[in-house]
């Protein structure tokens, strides 16, 4: 039997058995939705669902927006035949039984999708200023799903490298740059295999692309190593400065120490020693 789907990576989206999209008006009732979603087949306390999304709200208010919601909630169901919600009076839950979530299914190890065909971007991109309480659950809930795929796509990176399909591997490793883009240790992976596989020229313009990307961001040079990574693909050995200064740094001997810039995201690379 073809269930619901609801996908909440690269954006929030909810389609019918048949795979038409079915629309969810309101940004709330979307984010409202998707919070259920990603605690289904749990009983949710209606104080806690009315503090997090209401809680500039008294607490009568907030008590009164959250019946709303539910009821908003009941009708789009019964208008797309999708028993899912369940109430009573004190607490709320979303069953799975007919509902496939994408992010539910990346977190189940048990899954036969691929993190490729999942992760399709952050969670609930667009999805934010619904109030305090929610956003901070939402940016640390954003980084976990981040990690997990990061995590799923250098597992297949590491699968696609064993077998020589380099050119999986390749992908998997720009998939994993787009998440964490300050990672140079996974850079210099993705410049040295496109390299093998004779993608000399792509593996420098990915060396410059992020040598300005960083320079832009955090004021900052590449590691000596990745400059070294770059300096050994290069065809003339004598090209190496005028490269590198073409880019705004003068020759890897004055890159600059990362100590005296803002630290780069968790999960980036160390500054050189």
């Amino acid at each position: 039997m073809r269930r619901h789907r609801l996908t909440v990576f690269g954006g929030f989206r909810l389609f019918g058995p048949d795979g038409g999209e079915i629309a969810v008006p309101g940004r709330k009732l979307r984010a409202f939705l998707a919070y259920l979603a990603l605690h289904a087949d749990r009983r949710l306390s209606r104080e806690h669902l009315a503090t997090l999304f209401w809680d500039d709200k008294p607490d009568r208010q907030a008590r009164q927006n959250l019946r709303k919601t539910l009821a908003r909630l009941r009708r789009l169901f019964r208008t797309t035949a999708l028993d899912a919600l369940e109430t009573d009076g004190e607490y709320v839950r979303l069953s799975t039984r007919d509902l496939a979530v994408d992010a539910l299914e990346l977190r189940d190890p048990n899954s036969a999708m691929d993190v490729t065909a999942l992760y399709a971007g952050d969670l609930l991109p667009e999805t934010g200023g619904i109030g305090d309480a929610f956003d901070t659950w939402l940016v640390a809930e954003r980084s976990a799903f981040a990690e997990l795929a990061l995590a799923a796509h250098l597992v297949l990176v590491e699968h696609h490298e064993a077998k020589g399909d380099f050119e999986d591997a390749i992908a998997g490793l720009d998939r994993a740059l787009a998440i964490e883009p300050y990672r140079e240790d996974l850079l210099r992976r993705s410049m040295q295999l496109s390299t093998r596989v004779g993608r000399a020229r792509a593996a420098l313009k990915k060396y410059r692309d992020f040598a300005l990307l960083i320079r832009d961001e955090l004021d900052v040079a590449p590691e000596n190593s990745t400059v070294e990574a770059y300096h050994a693909i290069l065809p003339q050995p004598a090209k190496s400065l005028a490269e590198t200064a073409s880019i705004g740094w003068n020759s890897p001997a004055e890159t600059r120490s990362r100590e005296t810039f803002p630290a780069a995201p968790a999960g980036s690379v160390s500054p050189p020693d």
